[in-house]
C-alpha cells in the first residue's frame, strides 16, 4: 500500500496541473446587441476581445449615430460612430470608430458583463507582457493589413490588434493601415481621470504607448471582461496593478512551461513502468537528476523563476520539481 500512496501522489498532482493547463487555453464566444461574434483571449488576469467593437445600437437598443459630415462631427455632444472613409467595408474588417460620449453612456456600449477598458486595464495587460516594448506582441503578423514591414510583430499574445486608423476632430481620416489606436476610458497616467489612447504602430520603436486626445476624435474600441478588480469604480485598481507588475512573461512562456509539463510527466511514466516493483537507487537518481535538471535548465534557458513564484500553475510545476528532488533524496540515502 504504501509504495502504491507513492506513485499514485505524482500523478494526482499532474491530473490537477493538466486540468489547469487545459483551463487557461479556455475562451469564450460572447455576441453584441446587433449579432457580431467577438472571440476571446485571456491576457494575464484579463479577458479581451480579440476583435475591434462593431456595434451599431446601445445595449437597451437603441441606434447609436452614424456622423459622416465633417463640420456636424464637432457639434456632437453625443455618443456616434463612424467607419473609416465613411466606408462600411472598412467596419466588417477594423471595427467601427467610437467618439468618447459613446464610451461613457449609461445606456452601455460593450455587451453585458463588458467594459470599455480604463487605464488600469491597460497598464496590466501591458506588464504582464513586456511593458512599452510589447507592441509587437499585440500586433496580428504579416501584411496583409499591416504596411510592410509591420515591425516585431508576433502577435505572441493573441490580441491581433488591426490598424484600423482614427479620425481627427476636424473629420479627416488618418493612419489606416499604420496604427490601430484603442480608447481608454481613463488615461490611468498623469493625466489621471482623462481619456487616453493606446497606440501600436506599423515601424517598431516604443510601439504601445499612452497619450492624451481630444473627446472630438474616434478610435476603435477593444472591450474587457468585467471582473471584481478591475471594473470601472473599483478601489481595488492599484493593487491589481502591483500585483501584476510581476508577471512579465509572455504567451510564449506560457507555452515554455507546458512543454516542462509534458516533460516532467514523460520522466515519472518511464519510472513508474521500469521500476514500478521497487524502490531502488536508480528511481531515486532518476528522480533527484531530473528535479535538478528542469529547475537549473528552466531558469537558465527560460528565465522562468517569477512563474515558479507568482502564477498558480508555475507554482505547482516549482512544487513538483521539489517533490522530485526530495522524494529522490529520499529513496537514495534514507530507504533501504
Amino acid at each position: 500500500m504504501r509504495k502504491k500512496s507513492i506513485w499514485t501522489c505524482p500523478f494526482v498532482l499532474f491530473g490537477m496541473l493538466l486540468m489547469l493547463t487545459n483551463s487557461c487555453k479556455k475562451t469564450e464566444i460572447v455576441t453584441d446587441i446587433d449579432g457580431n461574434v467577438y472571440h476571446t483571449i485571456n491576457i494575464g488576469n484579463a479577458t479581451w476581445m480579440v476583435e475591434n467593437l462593431k456595434v451599431t445600437h446601445y445595449r437597451n437598443g437603441d441606434s447609436i449615430p452614424n456622423v459622416t459630415d465633417n463640420v456636424e462631427l464637432l457639434k456632437q455632444q453625443a455618443g456616434i460612430y463612424c467607419n473609416y472613409n465613411n466606408n462600411t467595408n472598412n467596419a466588417v474588417i477594423y471595427g467601427r470608430l467610437y467618439n468618447y460620449y459613446a464610451l461613457i453612456d449609461k445606456r452601455g456600449l460593450c455587451p453585458v458583463g463588458w467594459h470599455i477598458p480604463t487605464g488600469p486595464n491597460w497598464k496590466v495587460t501591458e506588464n504582464y507582457l513586456r511593458g512599452q516594448e510589447s507592441g509587437g506582441e499585440m500586433k496580428e503578423i504579416g501584411t496583409t493589413h499591416w504596411v510592410a514591414p509591420n515591425t516585431n510583430a508576433t502577435n505572441s499574445s493573441g490580441f491581433s490588434a488591426l490598424p484600423g486608423g482614427y479620425r481627427e476632430e476636424n473629420g479627416r481620416y488618418k493612419n489606416i493601415g499604420y496604427e490601430a489606436d484603442f480608447w481608454s476610458i481613463t488615461s490611468g497616467s498623469y493625466w489621471q481621470d482623462m481619456p487616453g489612447c493606446y497606440s501600436l504602430h506599423w515601424d517598431g520603436g516604443l510601439s504601445f504607448y499612452r497619450e492624451k486626445v481630444s473627446i472630438f476624435e474616434c478610435y476603435s474600441v477593444r472591450c474587457v471582461k468585467d471582473n471584481d478588480v478591475l471594473k470601472p469604480g473599483s478601489n481595488n485598481n492599484l493593487k491589481s496593478v502591483m500585483v501584476n507588475l510581476g508577471k512579465k512573461l509572455s504567451a510564449d512562456d506560457i507555452v515554455k512551461i507546458h512543454i516542462f509539463i509534458y516533460i516532467l510527466l514523460l520522466l515519472n511514466i518511464i519510472g513508474a513502468i521500469f521500476f514500478r516493483k521497487s524502490e531502488s537507487k536508480v528511481i531515486g537518481a532518476l528522480q533527484l537528476t531530473s528535479g535538478i535538471i528542469l529547475f537549473i535548465a528552466g531558469n537558465k534557458f527560460f528565465s522562468l523563476m517569477p512563474y515558479f513564484l507568482l502564477h498558480p500553475l508555475g507554482i505547482i510545476v516549482g512544487i513538483f520539481m521539489g517533490y522530485l528532488i526530495v522524494r529522490g533524496i529520499y529513496i537514495i540515502w534514507i530507504l533501504k
